[in-house]
């Protein structure tokens, strides 16, 4: 397109058209935008929206955080919040990692908001679902991940969406630790990809991020 208007622009001022110069100036601009455009887009490919969900102090904002910590900050925009109706917000972070231009959702976890915690998945591209590793919380686990891919599945989005399920806090001693075959048996028995980290610690939150990523 930028080619075209500069083109016609130039033709009437070669013909002997009257034009002012500013006609000449804006053409040249144009193509400066065209090439920044086309440039930006080549150096940090598709756009991708990522969710984070999980329960209540599961790690959400956690991941964010590591990430944030551990990633060049050239990369990265500043961690924010998203404020949308009623009072309710979600986290934000913005990538430019893995030749994605990567916009990173966390919903907040607070009871007050569990109304508003699927909203994130809207448009999302991937979702990682951020699973506490306490053994006392293995019920809400299930039931976060039968209500979340039950709302991907009504959207017709499930089968599509990239998906990496987080088994989160395994710095916890085991007598508190749901063990990793507990985990496979009773909440991936779809077998999708899988991490043990430990956001708190920063361990395996980029390797979470990159395994997503395979997918896309």
């Amino acid at each position: 397109m930028g080619f075209r208007i500069n083109h016609l622009l130039l033709m009437m001022i070669h013909e002997g058209h009257e034009a002012h110069e500013g006609l000449a100036l804006c053409a040249s601009w144009i193509n400066i935008m065209f090439y920044a455009l086309c440039s930006s887009w080549i150096k940090w490919g598709i756009m991708l929206n990522i969710a984070y969900i999980g329960r209540t102090a599961a790690g959400k904002l956690t991941n964010l955080k590591a990430l944030a910590k551990q990633l060049p900050q050239h990369i990265r925009q500043p961690l924010n919040q998203v404020w949308i109706e009623s009072g309710f917000y979600y986290y934000q972070l913005g990538l430019h990692y893995g030749g994605h231009n990567l916009t990173l959702n966390a919903n907040h976890g607070a009871i007050l908001f569990q109304r508003h915690q699927l909203h994130i998945l809207n448009d999302a591209d991937g979702v990682v679902f951020v699973l506490d590793s306490n053994r006392e919380l293995l019920e809400q686990n299930i039931l976060l991940l039968r209500t979340s891919c039950s709302y991907l599945a009504q959207q017709g989005r499930l089968a599509k969406i990239a998906k990496v399920i987080q088994f989160n806090k395994y710095d916890l001693p085991d007598p508190y630790l749901t063990s990793l075959a507990n985990f496979q048996h009773y909440c991936n028995s779809m077998n999708w990809p899988s991490i043990a980290t430990s956001t708190v610690n920063q361990q395996n939150c980029v390797e979470t991020l990159d395994l997503l990523l395979t997918q896309v």
